[in-house]
């Protein structure tokens, strides 16, 4: 008797690194002799953003910088200024394995900040940042495709997974005059730039991806006319990109992200009105594309005749459901002393520790709006209020299992206000969530059989068929492996259509060689 036997590779994304990498941030800043002394610092960030990465055998190099943004009270005026500081810095990590075309996703955020006054001209900044990474690659295990002969029974299952990834990024910089709107005052110095760069749409064309949308400006700059009183400005200003992906087609799946990495300002003071400034901007576009297929494996065999030796691997098969595509709009209420505000500058929000929960076919969004408040007080005096708010957010999804995870990433696109009394601000920010959701299926392989041709099974019952009850939802195959019998005899045997028992009851096994 022969046993056919065939191999084949499977191969599926496996994690190769998932975790995260710190740090810290350093600045001993010595003030330059143009720039007003401090008074008192009103707040100091630090925003980290990645430039470039790469993959270097079983090494991941990442080049990132973390800004360092200061808006502080003038000594001499008690006007609002701002100062700015880049610090480059590189982090390598070791993967379990090499890699030439892995899936890396990467997020930098800002830990903590601490920022003190040493003099008028002197600041000792403390922080750190982090970046939460994690690479996927392909990885193939060789697995029992078919086998024949020698009375093995097989029992075949298809796996739907999207074992098929592509991965691009590309930095590019983007340019534009843009001119103050009607009414508003010349600008002498910005103050802050905030920039939020959003994917409108995309399409796929000869294994390209055009991706287009759109940057939301928002600046604050000073003017002559009135010093103490700032002016705010928004412009939104169109963007296009292309990226080279090979074998990319309209069955893959594609989660685009565009993100602002930093903005410079700068007035045409040789205006004669002053009413145009030129904004340069460094965006970084990455797109993670995914094609779902149907694989079929053996989960599990048996021999009638022979005993049997098996060799099994339980394989987690991940599989995109959907891109994620929402825009949350987060209302919210921040309290104030009372008659402690003059006038309001301007009202900044960022979206930190943003989560996703998923519970039937939900998945909640949740997170913290970082709130500040740039005004001026009763003494006419700048300060800043910060208060931090929860937002939520619940979206309808398809869900087929309880192994679905969300992969997420949230901008804040906008930010309105108005007063509520004497001692609030209702705030409404406008939030665009990204990302995907995936589920992951465990299923057990059988990576190789061996059959013992010498030892056959033995029969105690000879009997040519056996009555056994079964419950509801028994499957055949498990019944057929215990009394060593086939499925398909049982299915013919009973007039069975599937594999799973129905109703509880009495069904024949029929014994076969």
């Amino acid at each position: 008797m022969e046993l056919n036997l065939n191999h084949e590779n499977i191969c599926i994304n496996e994690v190769i690194f998932d975790g995260s990498v710190e740090q810290s941030v350093e600045l001993d800043y010595l003030l330059p002799d143009y720039c007003p002394s401090i008074f008192k610092v009103l707040k100091c960030k630090v925003v980290p953003k990645i430039n470039s990465y790469r993959i270097a055998g079983d090494k991941l190099t990442i080049d990132a910088t973390a800004f360092i943004k200061i808006l502080y009270v003038c000594e001499e005026t008690s006007l609002i200024r701002s100062l700015e500081q880049k610090m480059p810095f590189s982090k390598t990590v070791d993967l379990k394995a090499p890699s030439d075309d892995a899936l890396v996703t990467l997020e930098a955020k800002s830990d903590y900040v601490n920022c003190r006054v040493v003099n008028p001209k002197r600041l000792d900044i403390r922080g750190a940042v982090s970046i939460r990474i994690k690479v996927m690659d392909q990885k193939c295990t060789e697995v029992v495709s078919d086998v024949e002969g020698m009375g093995v029974q097989v029992k075949k299952s298809m796996v739907n997974t999207g074992n098929a990834a592509k991965n691009a990024t590309k930095q590019f910089s983007v340019y534009e005059d843009l001119e103050l709107s009607y009414g508003k005052p010349p600008m002498v110095n910005c103050l802050y730039a905030n920039a939020t760069a959003v994917v409108t749409d995309f399409k796929i064309i000869a294994n390209k991806v055009i991706a287009k949308g759109e940057i939301a400006l928002h600046i604050l700059y000073s003017t002559d006319e009135n010093e103490q009183k700032p002016e705010v400005m928004e412009h939104s200003i169109p963007i296009s990109q292309i990226l080279d992906m090979a074998g990319i087609d309209e069955d893959y799946q594609c989660v685009i992200n565009f993100d602002v990495s930093n903005v410079e300002i700068d007035p045409k003071n040789n205006d004669e009105e002053n009413k145009v400034f030129g904004a340069q901007f460094m965006v970084n576009a990455s797109c993670k594309a995914y094609k779902n297929k149907d694989i079929q494996v053996i989960s599990d065999l048996y021999s009638t005749a022979f005993e049997s030796e098996v060799e099994n691997k339980t394989m987690k098969f991940e599989k995109v459901l959907s891109p994620i595509n929402e825009q949350s709009i987060a209302k919210s209420t921040i309290d104030i002393p009372e008659d402690s505000i003059n006038y309001i500058y301007d009202i900044l929000c960022e979206a930190n520790d943003v989560a996703s929960k998923i519970s039937g076919n939900e998945i909640t969004f949740s997170g913290k709006l970082n709130a500040s408040v740039i005004a001026l007080n009763n003494e006419n005096l700048p300060i800043v209020i910060e208060q931090v708010l929860p937002f939520e957010h619940k979206a309808p999804i398809k869900n087929e299992s309880n192994n679905v995870y969300a992969e997420i990433f949230a901008d804040v696109v906008s930010v309105a206000y108005s007063l509520a009394g004497v001692d609030k601000i209702e705030i409404r920010a406008e939030i665009k969530i990204g990302g995907s959701i995936h589920d992951v299926l465990p299923q057990n392989i059988v990576t190789e059989v061996k059959i013992d041709e010498e030892n056959a099974k033995k029969r105690d019952d000879l009997s040519a068929l056996t009555i056994y009850f079964a419950d509801k939802g028994e499957r055949v195959w498990d019944i057929a492996k215990k009394y060593n019998t086939s499925v398909q005899a049982i299915m013919d045997e009973n007039n069975l259509d599937n594999d799973e028992v129905v109703d509880r009851g009495m069904i024949l096994i029929p014994i076969v060689d």
